[in-house]
This record gives structure tokens, C-alpha cells and sequence, in this order.
């Protein structure tokens, strides 16, 4: 990582994206409509709240029922060993 930020520089003073336009022409900078500016409760209204959190309810559960048979899947896999306390 430290060579690779080696190569990574700021830009030239008054750089922009090309077709980058920070105001329209009253010269008023248009509101920002990026997602991540909301509040929790606006957020919560908005569709794509809905789809990220049944993609993470999906993740977790998958997590947890791999979680509870990766012991047995170790066993038969590897050839691994239950562990016992004596």
C-alpha cells in the first residue's frame, strides 16, 4: 500500500471532471441529491434502504448457517477433530 500511495497525487488547482458543472447558470449551486447527505429518517423512506437491508439480513443468515455447520463441514473436509475439554 505505502508503494502504491507513492504514485497518487493531488490534482492541478482548478481541476474538474470533464462535464463537471459545480453551478447551473443563475450561478446557484444545485442541491446535492447524493443519498448519503440523508438524515436516518429520510433515509429510512427511501426504496433503497429496503434493498440494502434485505441484502444484509440475506448475508447475515447465510453467515450464521454456515457459521453452524462449519465444524462438521471441517471434520469431513479435512479430516479435523472435535476439540474436548478432559
Amino acid at each position: 500500500m505505502f508503494a502504491s500511495s507513492q504514485y497518487l497525487a493531488p490534482p492541478p488547482a482548478g481541476w474538474a471532471p470533464e462535464g463537471w458543472k459545480a453551478t447551473d447558470v443563475s450561478g446557484i449551486r444545485k442541491p446535492n441529491t447524493d443519498l448519503a447527505q440523508l438524515l436516518a429518517n429520510e433515509a429510512v423512506q427511501t426504496r433503497r434502504f429496503y434493498w440494502l437491508w434485505l441484502m444484509l439480513f440475506i448475508n447475515v443468515t447465510c453467515g450464521i448457517a454456515i457459521i453452524s455447520v462449519a465444524s462438521s463441514m471441517a471434520q469431513e473436509s479435512v479430516g479435523m477433530t472435535r476439540y474436548r475439554r478432559r
